[in-house]
């Protein structure tokens, strides 16, 4: 119906049961300006072919089922990079993908992120990914769509790191990328961004400080940051990166390291006096047959008994508190 449709400026066929992929044919629609596939079953990646359509200011493809990472050429997908801003059926046109623009109340992704603000916000041109299955890094293309108003990438599985570069979005007043898989810092650049009035990364692995309450930044509740254990500062109220001291407490003295060491005293004392008393008798014992060679065959088995009965004492005595070091004692 509408593949050969050379003039068609816009095409809204959000909210419907359509499955299947994006067409591809809508690349060759040189002249749209208008692309709303929303709430649809839409699989698939997106087509590189859209990357043709170079005068797409709006497009939503948000609640599909869409999957694979964000093409690269999305840069060259808008006419985002400074073109005139006119909005192409009046002043009354507003972006849909957010809900509610043009109200003087504004609802980002009710039940996930609850943000109202009293302003007007009148999307001249953005993109909306959010709630697919979208995974990979977020490319760099985008920063450079610096007449992008709102971006939203939410509720889906991209990762890698939140880019700096996002600071050159000067017009952006929506910046969307809670409940994805984004890791490390939030770039403190972004603070730059003076016409920002929604901000999310809400629950994500994002580490380090939230940016410094500055701008536009001061207005952002805790709800733009939580869900991020590893993430500290205002507005938040938890201090996980803070690190308390412990104190250290000496260790406790092993009660059985004091029954060892009892064991070892008494042991060494009874060794002595056993071996002392030996050594006395077996002198006595010699000195006293050394006059009569008669009792040779005496005094060398005592000798050699006594010896080996001293050697058995002490051995004895030093094993029986070897193996009492190793004892369990703890009941």
């Amino acid at each position: 119906m509408f593949a050969n449709s050379s003039d068609l400026k816009a095409l809204n066929l959000g909210d419907n049961n359509f499955n299947g992929s994006i067409p591809k044919w809508l690349g060759s629609s040189l002249e749209i300006t208008t692309l709303l596939l929303k709430g649809n079953h839409l699989q698939g990646t997106i087509p590189t072919e859209l990357c043709h359509a170079s005068k797409l200011r709006i497009m939503d493809l948000s609640h599909n089922n869409l999957s694979g990472p964000i093409p690269h050429c999305i840069g060259n997908i808008m006419q985002l990079t400074g073109a005139r801003e006119a909005y192409p059926y009046g002043p009354r046109f507003y972006f849909p993908g957010f809900h509610t623009w043009g109200r003087d109340a504004v609802t980002l992704q009710p039940n996930i992120i609850p943000i109202h603000t009293k302003v007007a916000l009148l999307i001249l041109a953005g993109i909306d990914l959010s709630n697919n299955q979208l995974s990979g890094e977020i490319p760099w293309e985008l920063c450079t769509l610096t007449a992008m108003r709102a971006l939203n990438l939410s509720s889906n599985c991209i990762f890698g790191t939140i880019l700096s570069e996002f600071s050159n979005l000067q017009k952006i007043e929506i910046l969307d990328l809670s409940y994805n898989e984004l890791s490390g810092r939030i770039p403190h650049q972004l603070v730059e961004l003076t016409t920002i009035v929604v901000f999310s990364v809400a629950h994500n692995n994002l580490t380090g400080t939230t940016p410094q309450r500055a701008s536009q930044f001061a207005t952002f509740t805790e709800s733009s940051y939580e869900g991020n254990p590893f993430l500290c500062g205002p507005p938040l109220h938890n201090n996980s990166m803070e690190t308390k001291e412990i104190p250290i407490s000496p260790p406790e003295p092993d009660c059985c390291e004091d029954n060892y060491g009892f064991l070892e005293m008494e042991s060494f004392y009874i060794s002595f006096l056993v071996a002392y008393a030996n050594v006395v008798l077996a002198l006595v014992v010699v000195l006293y047959g050394s006059s009569d060679d008669d009792f040779w065959f005496v005094k060398e088995p005592l000798y050699l008994w006594l010896k080996e009965v001293n050697c058995f004492s002490h051995f004895r005595l030093v094993s029986v508190v070897h193996a009492m070091q190793h004892l369990d004692l703890g009941l």
